[in-house]
Parts: C-alpha cells; structure tokens; sequence
C-alpha cells in the first residue's frame, strides 16, 4: 500500500466512527488521534493491508481503553477470482460471503452444537462461539435450532448453560433464549443510543412451549472467553438470582454494533449502542464474577455436582436420593 491508499483507509475509518461510533465526543477524539498519528508517519511501515489493520487496531485501543467491541481487521476476498488476480465482481462476492456465513452457520448447528441430558435429569446445552440471528430476512434462520434445543430441557429437573465458549451473538437471541428461563417477561436492561435516547429490553413476551422455567435450579458456566452476548446472558441470570454463575471472570464487552468497510479489504466493528443492566451498571471492561470461581476446565463437574447436591436436598425418594448423591460424589472427584 502508498501514502495515499493508507490516508484514504484512515480518514476512511475517521469518518465511520463519526458517524457511527456510540460516543460521539470519543468519536471525535479518535478522528484527531487518528489524522495526528498519520501525519506523524505511524502508519508509514504498513505495506500491506493486514498490516495497516493491525496498525489501526492497536492504535485505537491504545485511544480507547474502555471497549472491548471496537476494531479494525483485514478481511480479505477469498473468491477465485481475488486468487486468480481478475476483476473482482461486487455482487458476486457479496453472495459467496452470505453463502459462507449460512454454510458456517448450519455447521454449527446455527450456535447450540450440543444438547444433551446428564444422569440425574439435568439438561445441558453448549452454547458455541457465534449465536446466530434468529431470523435472516422473513425466514426463519437460528430460531428453529434454538427451540429445539430449549424445548428439548424443558422438562429436566436443572439445566446447566455452557458459555465458556462462546464469543457473541446477534441480540436477537438473548431476550429469546433468556425467556425460556424465566415465567413471566423480566426487564433485562438498558440500551443507551448514539442520540442519547435509551430504551429498556425485556425478555420475549411469548416462545414456542414448553419451557424449563424460572423455578428450577439454574447453573451457568463462564470462562475469560465468555464476551458479548455470552456475558449479557450471564449478567441477566446472575443479576436476577436466577442462576448461580460457576466458573472464571469473562472478558467485559457490554456494547453492541456492527462491521464497517473502511476501504481496501479493512472493516472496523464500531459500536453503536451502549448495554447495562437493570440497575444501570455496565460489565463494559469488568465482566461478569462468577458466585462459584473455579478454572472454566473445572467448572462443568463443579456445577453438575452442585446441580445434583440441589435435588438431592429435595427428593424425598431415599433410594433415588442416594443414587443423586453418588453422582454428585462422583462429579467432585474429578474436579
């Protein structure tokens, strides 16, 4: 890349967060940072645009230290035309991308690879590294998958939810997924806007039944790569009791927003809405505690056993209340 291809890209990049980035003043401030550090020349050794992107990168995180989400990366068209060195067609690589996302999606299982039953009747579900939107368009997308899967531990005596895996999600899917939790609609938080205007979101009013509920007992496991909407679904169980959190600290990103092409193969994810919870506080940067902190590769058999301790303590079957805490007994030596 020249001098005038990387004053492009970065005046490029100043513009999109400008226009989009949820705060404004700090919008601004990294506009000037930007065109001050180019014209000091550190963008100067970046030849090439995955160079220039990480360039970009770190230098707005060394301007911003308090969002996680904001990003700049290098994504490059993997077409066989870009390969082959011909005419790149616009539309054409627009459909491969939409192609690849829908293909990625389907292989994992649109977010929810695995759900599954533990002796003892407690349900499971892994939730991957992507939730994908619940619809694309008009049609059904992730919402079937997501069904099945929550109906499927509907009627397990507790429910442990994997997010130690997961990185984030279109925010379609958490008030959806988190209404299969709970009995009735439930405040989840606030959203605060670019404009300043903010609006309270609340769990789906109505999902396909049946549901797990808002009674039984609950377990979440976390780790340092649970982020975004992982992190959300967490911050709302654990803020409303609803759940005990077991597990590491997750990684803090609590905005929300979207990729922006800043030219030359670049894009910049640049949030454009900021998300605390019902009491107004933010996990921007600080994550969510966990009640039970253990390492994440221990937190599976900590939580089961906590889980089958939980109804041990209330089946009044001696017999099966023996075989609950055998399992339990089991689960805790091999953490």
């Amino acid at each position: 890349m020249d001098a005038l291809a990387r004053a492009a890209v970065v005046d490029s990049l100043a513009r999109q967060l400008q226009r989009f980035y949820v705060r404004p003043a700090v919008a601004d401030s990294l506009a000037r940072g930007l065109e001050q550090r180019r014209q000091a020349g550190a963008f100067d050794g970046a030849r090439t645009q995955a160079a220039l992107a990480t360039q970009l990168d770190r230098a707005i995180r060394a301007m911003v230290h308090d969002d996680a989400h904001l990003k700049v990366r290098y994504d490059p068209p993997r077409s066989p035309a870009a390969s082959s060195g011909a005419p790149l067609d616009p539309i054409a690589e627009q459909r491969r991308r939409r192609d690849e996302f829908i293909r990625d999606a389907r292989e994992e299982s649109f977010g929810i690879p695995e759900v599954r039953t533990l002796e003892g009747n407690v349900g499971y579900v892994r939730v991957g590294e992507f939730l994908y939107q619940l619809l694309m368009g008009n049609q059904p997308f992730s919402k079937p998958a997501i069904v099945a899967a929550m109906q499927f531990v509907a009627e397990r005596d507790a429910l442990i939810i994997d997010l130690r895996a997961n990185r984030g999600g279109h925010t379609s899917v958490v008030p959806f997924m988190l209404a299969y939790l709970f009995d009735a609609p439930t405040l989840l938080g606030i959203t605060r806007f670019r404009d300043g205007s903010t609006k309270q979101g609340t769990t789906v009013a109505d999902v396909p039944r049946p549901t797990f509920g808002g009674t039984k007992p609950l377990f979440v496991l976390t780790g340092d790569s649970t982020f975004s909407a992982g992190e959300g679904i967490a911050s709302v169980l654990k803020a409303s009791r609803r759940a005990r959190i077991v597990g590491a600290r997750t990684r803090g990103g609590a905005n929300s927003g979207d990729f922006h092409s800043i030219g030359a193969g670049l894009e910049a994810f640049i949030p454009d809405e900021q998300n605390f919870d019902a009491a107004g506080g933010s996990l921007e940067s600080t994550g969510v505690t966990p009640d039970v902190a253990v390492p994440a590769s221990r937190a599976f058999d900590v939580a089961y056993a906590l889980a089958l301790d939980t109804l041990a303590k209330s089946d009044g079957d001696r017999a099966h209340r023996a075989k609950l805490d055998s399992l339990a007994q089991a689960a805790r030596k091999r953490t």
